[in-house]
Order: structure tokens, then C-alpha cells, then sequence
């Protein structure tokens, strides 16, 4: 049950990023989600002066606004939500942590190359199948 779940909110997440979503996605009452948009501030910026940390702000806020409007989780967590905090990868992760996230989403865009374009979804799992969940300070 817990693999659907996780199925149904990455499919979620992957897909569900159109403003014509009219149906309620239910099935994830009882779960939270941490936001990660990564970086801080002006860090990581690319090419032609882009910053990564300020297009994933960006897209965090807007995930967060589709979880909020179409889904039936419970609470979406952001470890920062404007372009002047400054978060440490220990804070973000200790954060999460100390929620008791059931899904936390790191989201980067790779700024630094004009040829990248990529997606890419990191799934900690342990032997017997059971989640390995985010340790603070590691990644």
C-alpha cells in the first residue's frame, strides 16, 4: 500500500503540473511532504546570471499550491519560502526531520549547462523494502 502511495505522489508531482486539474486526488490523508527547493539565496548561479535557487522557490511554492488545492494530504512543508533565507543542507534536512515527513522532495534544475535538461528521482529504500528515511545532515 505504502509503494502506491508513494507511486500516486510521484506521478502526482511528475505530472500534475497543469492549472486544469479539476479532480480531487485522494488516498493521502495521514501523509505530510517537505519541500526542499534547494540552494539558497544567490547560490549556484548559472549560466547568463540564472539562479537555480530562485526558479526552484518558484516551483515549490506552486507544487505546494497544487498539493494544497488537489490532493488530500494533510500538511506540505517548505524549508524556505522567500529569496532571502539562507538554509543550511543540515537545517533543510533536521527540519524535515523533526515534522516527521512522510515524503521529502528535493527539487534542483542543474543550472550550470545550457545543455542540461533533466529529471531526476532519488528513492532511499532499505534490503527488506521498508523506507530509509532522510537522516539530518546527510544526503
Amino acid at each position: 500500500m505504502k509503494t502506491l502511495r508513494y507511486f500516486l505522489l510521484t506521478a502526482l508531482l511528475l505530472t500534475g503540473f497543469s492549472r486544469n486539474v479539476n479532480a480531487q486526488v485522494t488516498g493521502l490523508s495521514g501523509w505530510n511532504i517537505f519541500i526542499d527547493p534547494g540552494h539558497s539565496q544567490n547560490e549556484n548561479v548559472g549560466v547568463y546570471g540564472y539562479s537555480e535557487a530562485k526558479k526552484n522557490l518558484r516551483v515549490a511554492l506552486n507544487i505546494k499550491d497544487l498539493l494544497v488545492t488537489t490532493t488530500d494530504i494533510d500538511t506540505v512543508y517548505l524549508c524556505r519560502t522567500d529569496d532571502q533565507q539562507q538554509v543550511s543542507l543540515s537545517q533543510r534536512t533536521d527540519y524535515a526531520n523533526s515534522v516527521g515527513a512522510a515524503w521529502y522532495h528535493s527539487i534542483h534544475s542543474d543550472a550550470g549547462s545550457t545543455t542540461a535538461n533533466s529529471t531526476l528521482l532519488l528513492w532511499g529504500q532499505l534490503y527488506n523494502g521498508t523506507p530509509d528515511p532522510p537522516v539530518g545532515g546527510e544526503t
